[in-house]
């Protein structure tokens, strides 16, 4: 290896390193409003303002951002978040998310391990709810898959990325509440992979963010479990949940049961064999 590719790959070890570690941070940063507002205000009304308005905007200000980087440090078209694809790319990835955990509760409710013990229902809540998961989304599928996946698949191949992407998604959130071992695996399984195949599969950005985007929304503020360990804001269902963590997902919430780890194992299979089909699986990557 000469010193010009040692020098080549440097660069694009620091390009992936810098723009991962800086959208994390950005990431983070641009989360923070909701609990600054649940701290400064007791006011639903006015937080749930608060939320909308800043969460929105700050969304569109990441979206930005990477498109900047892209364009200015990596010099290329950023054709995995243009905005043209973002209403048919969004809305096909919010439909899959939506049936995906939609199938998650039918199969607890059928177990007998959930059911509804009430329902309430505050616009100004939910749609607070909405900005903040978008937020959410936008900060973990640029920095996960926008950086992380993207640029180890383009230079080493698919499996190693999706492997990479997945662990290290799934692994930051053993600091949440209420995580565990088997939580953080369950990430891992079925969405770490199956966000990494998806958006290969899609050629965009959107999709996923679709998926990752209507998933927490739908399980924290609709069917009124914790996200990843967390509580945050109002359902519409108050749920009864039953004894069996192992289905229910315990106090980590559904993403650590068993049901939606399986689905998302069979769903992350179909994507990837969708992926072989179509011939987009790249293996034999290597170092300049």
């Amino acid at each position: 290896m000469n010193k010009e590719t040692i020098k080549k790959n440097l660069i694009w070890a620091a390009k992936l390193a810098i723009g991962f570690v800086l959208f994390l941070i950005l990431g983070s940063i641009a989360e923070s409003p909701l609990c600054i507002v649940q701290e400064a205000t007791s006011n639903q009304t006015v937080a749930s303002c608060i939320i909308f308005f800043t969460c929105i905007p700050l969304s569109m200000l990441l979206f930005w951002l990477y498109q900047v980087w892209v364009r200015k440090v990596e010099k290329r078209t950023t054709d995995e978040l243009k905005w043209v694809n973002m209403p048919s790319k969004t809305l096909r990835g919010i439909s899959l998310g939506l049936t995906y955990f939609v199938s998650v509760v039918v199969i607890m409710v059928i177990l007998g391990q959930y059911k509804v013990q009430s329902v309430q229902f505050n616009p100004l809540s939910q749609l607070s709810m909405i900005a903040f998961y978008l937020t959410v989304a936008a900060c973990e599928e640029i920095t996960f898959r926008g950086f992380l996946f993207r640029m180890i698949d383009e230079r080493f191949g698919f499996w190693a990325a999706t492997l990479i992407s997945a662990l290290l998604f799934g692994y930051v959130h053993i600091t949440n509440d209420n995580a565990t071992w088997w939580s953080t695996t369950a990430i891992v399984l079925e969405i770490g992979f199956f966000f990494g195949a998806y958006y290969k599969l899609t050629g965009s950005l959107w999709a996923p963010i679709g998926v990752h985007w209507i998933w927490n929304y739908t399980q924290g503020n609709i069917f009124g479990f914790a996200v990843s360990g967390n509580r945050v804001g109002e359902s519409i269902i108050t749920p009864i949940l039953g004894d069996n963590s192992y289905i229910t997902g315990g106090e980590f919430g559904a993403e650590a049961s068993l049901i939606a780890a399986f689905l998302g194992m069979c769903i992350t299979a179909y994507t990837i064999k969708k992926l072989y089909d179509k011939g987009l699986v790249n293996t034999q990557k290597t170092l300049e």
